[in-house]
């Protein structure tokens, strides 16, 4: 089962210092205009997609420990996280709307404490 997690979660899991690991799949990592989606992103480990299995196994991440899986808007993660689910990986996780989500997540908290 892949569960989605939004930007509440990805910053909890930082000041939590919950032990997952967080990978950035987007085809081009850039710099984002939100200080706080990219805090976040500033903790993830930059891997192709296609080298995610090879990347895994090498650093002998099991199937036991979560994994959280962004990129730019969600499709690419949710490839990913079900070829995961599908090698027996049960703690996969998928930022929802990748980072695109996010920022517009991050958009709506801010404009939220607006009041008029």
């Amino acid at each position: 089962m892949i569960l989605t997690v939004g930007l509440f979660q990805l910053e909890s899991l930082a000041l939590a210092s919950a032990p997952h690991q967080f990978f950035d799949l987007r085809l081009q990592p850039m710099a984002l205009p939100s200080a706080r989606v990219q805090a976040c992103l500033d903790r993830a480990q930059v891997v192709d997609s296609h080298f995610l299995m090879q990347h895994l196994e090498n650093f002998k991440i099991g199937v036991y420990e979560p994994i959280i899986l962004v990129c730019e808007d969600g499709r690419l993660s949710n490839s990913a996280a079900l070829d995961l689910a599908n090698k027996g990986y049960e703690q996969v996780y998928v930022v929802e709307g990748g980072t695109d989500g996010l920022l517009r997540e991050a958009d709506d908290f801010s404009s939220s404490g607006n009041i008029m």
